[in-house]
């Protein structure tokens, strides 16, 4: 599992979350399921909000075109699919010592 982008833990995205969730009466938008709402964070049926064009392809963080809810197992099996064969590598110059 990637390490999670800070926006993830700002006040905004938290908002958006929430908005996005309650715009989509906490259904997911992917298997058409209802969202337990008490289901422990990170487990298969949790809520997450999806990014349909992703922002690693262009998609916006905050536009709520680009958000729908969904079940962190479908949202993890449809992103998972949407990067095979996109592989980013991402490298960082070493340090001079």
């Amino acid at each position: 599992m990637g390490v999670a982008d800070p926006v993830y833990n700002s006040p905004r995205w938290h908002r958006v979350r929430m908005h996005v969730l309650q715009r989509d009466g906490w259904r997911c938008q992917l298997c058409g399921e209802v969202i337990d709402r008490d289901a422990p964070a990170r487990s298969s049926h949790s809520a997450t909000v999806d990014h349909i064009v992703a922002v690693l392809d262009g998609g916006s963080w905050y536009e709520l075109d680009n958000l729908r809810a969904a079940h962190l197992v479908c949202n993890s099996v449809r992103a998972n699919k949407g990067r095979v064969g996109k592989i980013t590598v991402r490298y960082q110059t070493p340090r001079a010592w």
